[in-house]
C-alpha cells in the first residue's frame, strides 16, 4: 500500500515550444500527444517531463507508480485519511488515483513499474591502490554526447514541512531519508529508490524548485553544463 516510484514530473507553462527547445538542448527526446508535450530519456520507455499549456508557470502533478496489487489498499488508506480523490483533469486524462497534497498540488498514484535503468559506459577512473586507466588520457572527448539517463527526483518548497512529510508517509507511504531540522527532508520509496525521489524544503509558499536527472558519470555533468551554456 505504497507507492514505489517517481515516474514523471508535469508543469503548465505559458508556452509548451519554448520548453520543448530547452528540453531537448537538456537532452531528452520529445514527443506532442494532443495539446501535451512528453519527455523521456534516450532509449527509456518511460515518461519523465510532462508540458502542459497554462497562463503561468507552476508545478502542475507529480506521478508515482506502484504495483497493481497495492493499488486497491492505496486507495483505501487515502480515502481513511480523509483526502478526496478527484477525477482526472481535463488537460491530463490518465489512469490511477488523482488527489491533492497539503499544498494544493494534483498528485497521480498509478499501477505502473519504472523502466529499466540503462547500463553504464565504462568509465575509467584512478583510485588509490585501483589503477584501470594507465598512460591514457583521462577527459573524454569534448564533443561527447551528453543524455540524461533517467529521472532521479524533484525538490519542491512548502511552507510546512510538517504536513508536507506526514501526508507522504502517512498517506502515499515514502519513507524520511534525512532532514534537516526544519529546513529540508528528503523522502524514498519502500521496496528500493535513490536516497530520495521527493524533497521539500521551508518556504513563505508552495513552489517547484528543481528535478534531477542522472548522467552516466561526473565528466557528463560538466559537457552537459557547458552545452547548455553554448
Amino acid at each position: 500500500m505504497t507507492v514505489r516510484s517517481l515516474q514523471h514530473v508535469a508543469l503548465a507553462v505559458p508556452d509548451p515550444a519554448v520548453g520543448r527547445k530547452f528540453y531537448q538542448e537538456f537532452g531528452l527526446e520529445a514527443r506532442e500527444e494532443g495539446r501535451r508535450i512528453v519527455m523521456r530519456c534516450h532509449g527509456r520507455d518511460q515518461d519523465q517531463m510532462v508540458l502542459l499549456e497554462a497562463p503561468s508557470r507552476t508545478l502542475h502533478h507529480l506521478c508515482f507508480g506502484t504495483r497493481a496489487d497495492l493499488l486497491p489498499g492505496l486507495k483505501r488508506r487515502i480515502e481513511d485519511s480523509g483526502v478526496r480523490l478527484l477525477d482526472p483533469p481535463r488537460e491530463h486524462p490518465a489512469d490511477g488515483l488523482w488527489l491533492r497534497d497539503p499544498d494544493g498540488v494534483l498528485v497521480n498514484v498509478r499501477a505502473v513499474e519504472p523502466a529499466p535503468a540503462l547500463g553504464g559506459p565504462e568509465w575509467r577512473i584512478n583510485t588509490p591502490g585501483h589503477y584501470t586507466r594507465l598512460g591514457a588520457r583521462g577527459c573524454p572527448p569534448r564533443d561527447t554526447s551528453v543524455r540524461p539517463r533517467r529521472l532521479g527526483h524533484t525538490l519542491r518548497f512548502t511552507p510546512d514541512l510538517n504536513r508536507q512529510i506526514d501526508f507522504c508517509t502517512r498517506v502515499l507511504g515514502l519513507r524520511l531519508s534525512d532532514r534537516a531540522r526544519d529546513i529540508v527532508a528528503f523522502l524514498h520509496c519502500e521496496g528500493g529508490s535513490d536516497h530520495h525521489v521527493l524533497a521539500f524544503l521551508s518556504s513563505d509558499r508552495p513552489g517547484y524548485h528543481h528535478a534531477s536527472f542522472e548522467v552516466a558519470n561526473i565528466d557528463e555533468i560538466g559537457f552537459g553544463a557547458s552545452r547548455l551554456l553554448d
